[in-house]
């Protein structure tokens, strides 16, 4: 579920985390916005040379149904996630630091019964903002203040179609309120964006907007899909989406366009509009989501939905229940004009430990 493995924020790329096992304050890939919010009290940090080490990580275990055009298949699911930063103060002030992250992933229901990635980045950090070089995955759609995913919760359909999958580099600046950043991976596709927070009375608000420019290779558009042919179309879009936080709820949408321009392959042009909306309330120990998308292209009068519901119980020390029930539903049809996708429903429970 590699949603729920993306990483939604940015803008607290120049943070510090203290550990008691070091007299420095240096910033870690989870308050820098690049890994999952965590559980656990702490990650591991320890001092080396003139920096600091530190090591977090994630295994979890338990069951998936998927229910596709009333088929049912139950399997188990597992993960595994470790990952190794360090972080070196220097002498003007800046920051140098990087980390390398290995995730397993297992699926009896999945093409893959066994998925494996490895991920590497590094950074440099001053008052003039970040610079990262890496995988910078955390970067795709990351100013998009809309629905925050809790967790299995998996919403589909409510970001571009361009994947920032390759190895690239980005830049954020942040200001009292402002945050900016503009990002490009070795593809060539390139987002840049602004968002804005601030306290209003009762409530915080966060609003962004954000703008990309890529090449897709495959495009949910075309009614003369053709199984087994390239597709690949170069796209730009541009989407606003607002967060507002009352208390320990959270409620969030977003709105976008995007514009399909045909490359390779049998496929038309195209436009594409896309909104989301959903909540996130926090009870005590229980975080629960709701959310859900709705995608059309206007001229292939193809239709995307997804609903996505999530449950995170912490017991304490790293260890909580995960939940989530997924649903996605579109209308695509092959050059037969039969419905190529369908329905999906997907409800996974797992049992995960954090350090």
């Amino acid at each position: 579920m590699r949603n729920s493995k993306l990483l939604y924020s940015v803008a607290a790329l120049i943070g510090f985390v203290s550990s008691t096992h070091s007299a420095l304050a240096l910033p870690t890939l989870l308050q820098l916005g690049l890994r999952p919010i965590h559980v656990a009290p702490a990650p591991l940090a320890y001092p080396v040379g003139e920096g600091t080490a530190v090591l977090s990580g994630m295994i979890e275990g338990g069951l998936q149904t998927v229910i596709r055009n009333s088929n049912s298949d139950l399997d188990a699911y597992s993960a595994a996630r470790l990952t190794l930063e360090y972080a070196q103060k220097q002498s003007n002030g800046s920051i140098i630091g990087g980390s390398i992250t290995g995730d397993v992933t297992y699926s009896g229901l999945a093409t893959d019964d066994v998925e494996t990635e490895v991920e590497g980045l590094v950074y440099i950090s001053s008052p003039r903002g970040t610079l990262s070089a890496g995988y910078i995955t955390a970067f795709e759609n990351s100013l998009s203040a809309g629905v925050l995913n809790t967790g299995h919760a998996d919403l589909s359909y409510n970001l571009f179609l361009v994947d920032f999958s390759n190895p690239g580099l980005a830049y954020v600046f942040r200001t009292s309120s402002f945050n900016y950043q503009i990002a490009a991976d070795r593809d060539g596709d390139v987002t840049a964006g602004v968002s804005y927070e601030s306290p209003f009375g009762q409530l915080n608000y966060l609003a962004s907007v954000d703008v990309y420019q890529g090449e897709v290779d495959y495009v949910h558009s075309a009614k003369n899909f053709v199984a087994g042919t390239a597709l690949r179309s170069d796209n730009w879009g541009i989407k606003g989406a607002a967060k507002f936080q009352y208390g320990s709820a959270f409620f969030g949408f977003g709105l976008g366009y995007e514009n399909v321009d045909p490359k390779i392959g049998t496929i038309s042009s195209d436009r594409r509009y896309f909104g989301s909306v959903g909540a996130n309330y926090k009870i005590g120990a229980l975080k629960l989501s709701v959310a859900a998308a709705l995608a059309e292209f206007s001229e292939t009068d193809v239709q995307q939905l997804s609903i996505a519901t999530g449950l995170q119980y912490h017991f304490g020390q790293g260890l909580s229940l995960n939940a989530g029930y997924n649903y996605i539903d579109t209308n695509e049809t092959n050059s037969t004009g039969a419905v190529e996708v369908g329905d999906r429903q997907e409800v996974l429970v797992t049992l995960r430990a954090e350090f």
